[in-house]
């Protein structure tokens, strides 16, 4: 109970649950618990990871904050650009096709 209540747990938990239901998807509160919590690195990279991964379209500049608030010693840290190339590749395959546009010619 008391790494608990040390590390920030219950923040940590309930901000990635919020997360996962899409009842928030601020990156301004994923960042203050990243740099105020007293969660270890492995909490913050969690919890940058589910963000990341439960929201479409995060834009470049907001990526790099998120992780240089958490800091490139992480560990695991460098898991991030598997995971990125991953969400990529997914985003590509689910994307709905385009009809080809048809010669209505008259």
């Amino acid at each position: 109970l008391h790494k608990i209540n040390d590390h920030d747990l219950n923040l940590f938990v309930q901000l990635e649950d919020s997360i996962i239901r899409g009842l928030t998807q601020e990156k301004t509160e994923v960042l203050q618990v990243i740099r105020e919590s007293k969660g270890s690195l492995e909490d913050k990279l969690r919890l940058y990871l589910i963000y990341y991964l439960n929201k479409d379209n995060v834009p470049a500049g907001e990526i790099e904050e998120l992780e240089a608030a958490i800091t490139k010693e992480a560990p695991y840290f460098s898991a991030t650009s598997f995971i990125k190339k991953t969400k990529a590749f997914s985003t590509v395959i689910n994307r709905k096709p385009v009809e080809p546009v048809r010669d209505q010619g008259g």
